[in-house]
């Protein structure tokens, strides 16, 4: 069992890093990195997802069989953004012949 301070002072401190977090995601905002911007702010949410999986949804005291069902949705929510990435990557950039002009149903008069 827990001391009675012990979980106050863990929740103190994980609430300290979120905050670290979120300053590096405003700072990122402020600094031109180009694509480095989206990989940082992207580290620094799953750090704080996994801060918050970890100490405040009890991951970490859990049943073995709640951590692997935990494990299975992550994998398979990475393994459906994996997959929609690379259909988006793959996908054709032209338009769709829904969207194209179509051709005028008037003909200029010949000169």
């Amino acid at each position: 069992m827990t001391k009675p301070g012990k979980p106050v002072a863990r929740a103190l401190k994980v609430w300290i890093a979120l905050l670290l977090l979120l300053g590096v995601t405003v700072a990122c905002s402020y600094v031109p990195l180009g694509a480095g911007n989206t990989l940082v702010n992207a580290l620094a949410a799953l750090a704080k997802a996994g801060l918050v999986i970890a100490f405040f949804m009890h991951l970490r005291e859990a049943a073995p069989v709640i951590r692997l069902v935990a494990i299975f949705g992550a994998i398979t929510l990475s393994l459906l953004f994996l997959l929609s990435g690379l259909d988006f990557i793959t996908r054709a950039s032209g338009d769709a012949p829904w969207q194209a002009t179509p051709p005028s149903l008037y003909m200029e008069p010949a000169n």
